[in-house]
């Protein structure tokens, strides 16, 4: 993973596929809580080279926001607040996945948004959608994005 990934190839999709496949079998939680720090390791070790395993990543988050344990939804939001405070422009500027990893990334953050157990969580995914948005619309680094968001025209 540490190495660039040439446009036709998909090693890092293939690569994470385990992740996804474990962690949307597994019923035992630990498993799936091991499955999201790993990832987690991955991710924030590697985020600039990840490339076409961003589709992979996003998909694991995503079911990680639908557990029904908290552990798993805090861990699998926590990378996803990092990956968005950290690496988004590093993920929405790769001119091969680009733009279908800052589709993932929203798809993840809805699922987190819609996820009723857990509703500090949602409110704080809706602020992260905003904020993605904000970054893709005016590409302002994250700190002015959110200093751009609290001060949008008609927002108080």
């Amino acid at each position: 993973l540490e190495k660039d990934e040439l446009t036709s190839f998909h090693f890092q999709r293939d690569f994470l596929k385990p992740f996804d496949f474990a962690m949307g079998n597994s019923k035992n939680q630990d498993i799936r809580e091991l499955v999201i720090r790993c990832l987690t390791q991955v991710v924030l070790s590697t985020a600039r080279n990840i490339k076409s395993g961003w589709k992979v990543a996003f998909q694991v988050l995503n079911t990680a926001g639908r557990d029904a344990a908290e552990t798993i939804v805090l861990l699998a939001f926590d990378l996803v607040r990092k990956v968005v405070h950290e690496s988004f422009h590093q993920l929405i500027e790769d001119p091969a996945h680009g733009s279908a990893a800052y589709v993932d990334c929203i798809n993840c953050l809805t699922t987190f948004a819609s996820n009723a157990q857990f509703p500090s969580v949602s409110l704080e995914a809706v602020d992260l959608i905003h904020t993605c948005t904000s970054i893709t619309i005016h590409g302002l680094a994250t700190d002015d994005a959110d200093a751009a968001a609290a001060s949008a025209p008609g927002e108080n």
